[in-house]
């Protein structure tokens, strides 16, 4: 009897833990699902199989304005272990072609570590390697553009738990070792050159550890002092890794971020990257091992814009947009892209909502990546000089004349274009405004159409006809009167184009300055913007709109600030109250306001003597 007791009671033992067991599974399963689902869906995703790449269209002679906000990334050069190892070596002509084409923020992607060596408990990084990294970022400074060195690989991409505390330590060493060799270097280097710490910080560097080395870093480079001591220095958000797929999440990240205070270090931003979703964005991608797994089964994913789908793109960005608010940070997007398997409409699509989603925030934004020799991103070719049009376009929009695409004699191309400015589809006069703008000046026959165009029914076309009159500078005197009626257009796009095309007329557009003076309260910052540089423009007759402008010099988007910096300085620079407004910039947040604070103040005096 007591023998079968203890068999009933084993038998109940395992069958209330198989049970358990069961119920584990369960409650693993149900909460695998929704990782699982999101590995391979989106809101409103549509899969059309087809070829597995796409060819776009191509460009050459890119010339376009330059937006303050843009950036690109290198890339695969000195992310390589040594530079030519991944098949591409940098030009000259490269960063020719990257201002040319209005990029601004030029981030350098820069593998350290296999150039660190210790000796003697001394470390050193190679003296060869450097010298090509002064190379490198003079290049970027001497075009005025801002050269950011950013930190990649601190700690390899698969690398996800420390064998040990002292591999811990080590890798903290190095890290900090490298910074300070670093720091001491550029030290004296002009503040349009940016510190970034560390791109994709992921485990086995968790929050707490991550904040613990940005710290250090931090301190250990302002102490070097030089322009270190209030250099731009940039903090990535620590990366939440996907369970199923190691996808990158650094929006999810940013609240587990700790800086020190606006006040005690105002020179920080903060950086994430956005690659959401990436059944989308890498799709057909190979570099790990787990991509090349699963990534064939999404090629063929679409992005469509829907409701849907830039409300999930909008969400992430609010959720950026509401810390940086909170704790008064200036936010970059340090990388996003698509894989060029997506089909070339979805690779547009994408491509222009995030970088409209970011630049619409005030953020800078650095498209992955510069060169074509990747299939993530990559949109120049370096060997034949081209771009791919469709992406560049996405980006930077606007139309290049390229001389390569008409055998045609100007003027019977400009008699073409006049024509297509009174096309019945918008669409087409808008690119037929856009054309004029870039062969100004020589198609000035087109200005009475185009400023009849400033009426048209469709804003996109009031914009780019503003945008061409700015191209044609004096010539545009004839559009005063309408560019000044539409600084009052209910589009900011065109208000801030009828700015431009003020500030390209110069001193004779005087008529407009009380308009002007009106619209330097804008809710817009890019039209505060444009408007400080038409005042500027208009020169000493602008006096009028000096209060307002004196006002600018607090505005809440450093853009506005600088040029009103600019304005202030040409209108009046004998202006004593002028003066010392000035001074009061020299400790702006900004690197770049306290730069043309200097310059002014420089000019002020040399005006003076």
């Amino acid at each position: 009897m007591l023998k079968k007791k203890k068999q009933s009671l084993k038998r109940k033992i395992l069958s209330w833990f198989l049970i358990l067991v069961g119920l584990l599974l369960l409650a693993f399963l149900v909460w695998l699902f929704p990782a699982i689902m999101e590995s391979f869906t989106y809101p409103d995703a549509h899969i059309k199989k087809g070829d597995i790449h796409y060819l776009t269209s191509k460009i050459y002679n890119v010339r376009r304005t330059r937006n303050d906000q843009s950036g690109i990334n290198l890339g695969c050069a000195l992310q390589a272990p040594n530079e030519g190892d991944w098949g591409l070596v940098l030009k000259e002509k490269d960063f020719d072609a990257v201002q040319k084409a209005g990029f601004y923020h030029i981030r350098v992607p820069v593998q350290f570590l296999p150039h660190l060596t210790r000796r003697d408990n001394t470390y050193q990084l190679d003296e060869k390697f450097l010298l090509r990294l002064d190379w490198v970022i003079g290049n970027i400074l001497d075009r005025d553009m801002i050269a950011i060195i950013d930190f990649h690989y601190v700690i390899p991409d698969a690398k996800l738990s420390f064998t040990s505390p002292r591999e811990k330590m080590e890798c903290e060493e190095r890290f900090l070792a490298v910074w300070k060799l670093l720091a001491e270097r550029y030290k004296d280097f002009p503040d349009t050159l940016y510190f970034e710490l560390a791109n994709e910080p992921h485990r086995p560097i968790n929050p707490e550890v991550w904040n613990s080395f940005v710290q250090h870093a931090l301190t250990a480079i302002r102490r070097t002092g030089g322009n270190n001591s209030k250099r731009m220095i940039i903090v990535g958000t620590n990366i939440r890794i996907g369970l199923l797929i190691h996808t990158w999440d650094q929006v999810n990240g940013i609240d587990q971020l700790t800086l020190p205070s606006v006040e005690d270090d105002p020179n920080i931003m903060v950086t994430f990257h956005y690659y959401n979703p990436y059944p989308f964005s890498h799709q057909g991608e190979t570099y790990t091992p787990d991509l090349e797994f699963i990534s064939g089964v999404w090629v063929g994913n679409k992005w469509t814009n829907t409701d849907n789908q830039i409300s999930y793109v909008k969400k992430d960005f609010d959720r950026i947009s509401r810390w940086a608010r909170n704790n008064h940070r200036k936010v970059i997007l340090g990388e996003f892209g698509v894989s060029i398997y997506a089909d070339k409409d979805s690779q547009v699509n994408w491509t222009r909502l995030v970088r409209e989603e970011a630049e619409s925030r005030g953020m800078i934004w650095i498209f992955w990546q510069l060169y074509d020799i990747s299939s993530l991103g990559g949109i120049y070719n370096q060997s034949d000089g081209f771009w791919r049009k469709e992406i560049i376009d996405a980006l930077l929009p606007g139309e290049d004349w390229a001389d390569n695409n008409s055998d045609a004699e100007p003027e019977s191309v400009i008699r073409e274009l006049i024509i297509l400015l009174q096309d019945p589809e918008w669409k087409i006069r808008r690119k037929a405004a856009f054309s004029l703008r870039d062969i100004a000046p020589a198609g000035k026959s087109a200005i009475p159409v185009l400023i009849s165009s400033l009426k048209d029914e469709e804003w996109q076309v009031r914009q780019a006809s503003a945008q061409a009159l700015s191209h044609f500078g004096l010539f545009s005197q004839p559009a005063i009167p309408e560019l000044i009626e539409i600084l009052k257009d209910p589009e900011w796009q065109v208000r801030n184009s009828a700015a431009e095309a003020l500030a390209a007329i110069g001193e004779t557009a005087y008529p407009a300055i009380p308009l002007l003076r009106e619209a330097l309260t804008d809710p817009e910052w890019q039209v505060r913007r444009r408007v400080a540089e038409a005042l500027t423009s208009i020169g000493k007759a602008s006096h009028q709109a000096l209060p307002e402008l004196m006002t600018m010099l607090h505005d809440e988007e450093w853009p506005v600030r600088e040029s009103a910096i600019w304005a202030i300085t040409t209108i009046a620079p004998e202006n004593k109250e002028v003066q010392r407004a000035l001074q009061t910039c020299s400790d702006d947040s900004e690197a770049i306001v306290r730069m043309a604070t200097r310059q002014a103040l420089t000019r002020i005096n040399a005006h003076n003597k």
